[in-house]
Parts: C-alpha cells; structure tokens; sequence
C-alpha cells in the first residue's frame, strides 16, 4: 500500500507530477497506534518548493503569486465536506439516540451510522473516454464516496468521548474544534496563510488521497519554520516513545532492585562497576518487557521496513561539536550536567588530544571538529 502511494499517487522516482506536484524527496517512518495497528508519518518535499521565509515574502509582494499559490495550496488539500455541510451529512448519514439521564448523571445518545463503512469499497475509476454529462455524473458521485469516507473516518467525537482532553482546564490535544474561515486569505501584518475551512470537526484531508486509501487521512502543508520544526519534533517523538506504561515501567525497575541488592550495597572501587551493571539490567529487562503488537511483529517477520526513504543517510556523531560548543560558553553558561561530567572523569574541558600521524608534519593533533570547521569550501 505505501509503495502504491509513492509510485502511483506520489509518482517517486519518474519525471511526472504527483497529487501534490513533482516530488523531490520523502521521508516516512511506521509507528504503532495504541490499539498496536500500523501508520504512517510521511513528509514530503515538492519539486522547486521555496523556503517558508521566501514564500512569505512573495506572498505579501506577488499579488500574481500570490493567487496561484493559493489555488495550489487548495488542490493539495481540504478542510470542508464536498456535497454539503457538516450538519446536512449527519442528518443524512446518521442516526443519534436522545441523551439520557442515568443516577442523575446526563450521558450522551448512542449515534448509528446509517452507510456502510466506506473502507470496505473500492473507488471507482472513470473511463477515459467518457462523455462529459457521464463524466459529471462520475465526479459527483465520487464526491459523495469521498465524503463518506471522510465523516466514517476523519470526524472527531464533538463529545471527546476518545481520552483527548487534557489540562487544567480542559483542553482537546487534537485541536478540535478548528478555527474557520470563510476562504483562504494571506494575512497581511503576519503573512500566514489562513485556509479555507468551514468544518470544525475534521482534519486536512486530500480528496484523491482518500477515495484510493480508503481510510483516514491528515494532510498539512508545513508553511513556516515553526510548523517544520513542530512536526519534527512530533514524528520524533512518536518513534522514541516508550510503548510500555509507566506503571509498568516502575514496576520492572521495583524488580530488579529487589533482585540484586548487593549491587545497592557496593562502595569505593566497586561503586561504579555495580552502578553500570545495574543499569544494564534496568535496560535489559525494561527491553524484556516492552510490548510489540501483532501487526508490526507480522511486519517485521514479512521484511517490511519501519521506514520509506529515496535517500541513504550517514550517522552523525554529534558528542564532539557539542562538546566544542559548550567549551565556548561563558563559564556562567555552561550546563552543570557537562561539569559534573568532565569532574566525575577528574579532568577539565579540552584537555584530551587524540595525536595522528602526518607525512609533511609528523606528528599532529587529530578533531574531526577541526576537520569540519577548517575544511576548504570545495568540499562538502
């Protein structure tokens, strides 16, 4: 399915236009719900995209670029139902029980879908050589597929009946419900793009997108450094987390002290050496422990990957720069957590030299922060 989403909706790797336009680079990463199925996070890079900072500054300069980026933007994806309103598709589509009284308690009216789950079907597709009344014909009854798969799968429970509030007071996680707008406008003391959206209760979504995937689907156009980063963070995020429960966790940890209480009682010389040894088996029995669900075990013994990339990426050892950086803060600046670092080691910043031999020098200091700082422009 997601190499159906990159070949034939994204079209990867040829020289035509995908849903959202050429398609320069993708990066997505396969995560676990919690109820253990499997979804995808994926971002995308178009084909001569502009920084956000560069789009602002046309947008507010460029009235012709100003257009036709907002009717792009509207073709990539949509906030409102196709055939009607929000309230005209729950008339139609589904039935609500009268709320209810129980030990003086109000509960919310049981609500029945009056489709089918429009998942179960497959979209329809046109034939070329349709005539154009046939065609109309075809396009609003794939409008009307589109928002059935839309309000079965992209609604959120205006009740927030699903654990999303949070805080004190209370506050939907999900941003639910939305800010509306009657069209999409460029706001002129920001230069944010407020988009059209005239139903508060669904995500972005993009209409061909849906009727081919047949689920729910969110999409976003990331239009400033705020939002790039904000999603950065997220997905990463979402693939460090823990699956395991805090309780739980705690639980596993109560365990291993119990276990090996002579590792608590340790001093001088064999302080350290039990100190790691025991976080050893923090780590080992916390992995132990760790629930992985049906779906991603299925993949993983099928040789599916947890990731879709058309790049190869290299790691980066990060420990050196920043420790380059820390050392030249001012002293006020820098972060306890270092000193306390380079005092547990008895040593002070800088002291260490890693010594390399040269064939002109003898002889000579080796960093690869050097290496990186002092490398001729002509080098990557």
């Amino acid at each position: 399915m997601v190499q159906g989403l990159l070949r034939i909706l994204l079209k990867v790797d040829t020289d035509r236009q995908g849903i959202f336009g050429g398609t320069a680079a993708y990066y997505g990463t396969v995560e676990e719900q919690g109820r253990k199925t499997l979804h995808l996070h994926l971002l995308i890079w178009i084909e001569g995209c502009l920084s956000p900072q560069d789009i602002r500054d046309k947008l507010l300069a460029d009235p012709a670029f100003e257009s036709r980026f907002l009717l792009w933007l509207e073709s990539c994806h949509s906030g409102d139902y196709g055939t009607g309103s929000e309230e005209e598709l729950e008339a139609k589509w589904e039935h609500r029980e009268p709320d209810r009284i129980v030990n003086g308690r109000r509960r919310k009216g049981k609500s029945t879908l009056l489709i089918p789950d429009a998942a179960c079907s497959t979209v329809s597709k046109p034939p070329s050589d349709m005539p154009i009344e046939d065609l109309s014909r075809w396009y609003v009854s794939y409008r009307d597929d589109v928002d059935r798969i839309v309000f079965c799968s992209n609604r959120h429970d205006r009740d927030h009946m699903h654990g999303c509030l949070r805080g004190d007071p209370e506050y939907c996680r999900a941003r639910f419900p939305r800010e509306l707008h009657d069209s999409t406008v460029v706001d002129r003391n920001s230069g944010a793009v407020r988009f059209k959206k005239q139903s508060a209760w669904i995500n972005t979504y993009n209409p061909v997108l849906s009727a081919c995937m047949r689920f729910n689907t969110d999409v976003t156009c990331l239009l400033s450094g705020t939002q790039v980063r904000a999603i950065i963070a997220y997905v990463t995020d979402y693939v460090t987390k823990s699956t395991m429960n805090t309780h739980n966790f705690f639980k596993i940890i109560k365990t291993v002290l119990e276990r090996n209480t002579e590792l608590l009682d340790a001093s001088g010389e064999r302080r350290d050496h039990s100190a790691r040894k025991l976080v050893s088996k923090f780590v080992n029995a916390i992995s132990a422990g760790t629930e992985i669900g049906g779906p991603a075990a299925a993949a993983h013994l099928l040789g599916y990957p947890d990731h879709y990339t058309d790049h190869v990426f290299k790691l980066f050892y990060w420990r050196g720069y920043l420790r380059r950086f820390v050392e030249d803060l001012p002293p006020e600046q820098t972060p306890s957590a270092y000193l306390v670092d380079n005092a547990k080691h008895d040593r002070a910043p800088g002291d260490n030299v890693v010594l390399g031999s040269s064939h002109t020098a003898g002889v000579v200091p080796l960093s690869k922060v050097n290496d990186y700082v002092y490398r001729p422009l002509k080098y990557p």
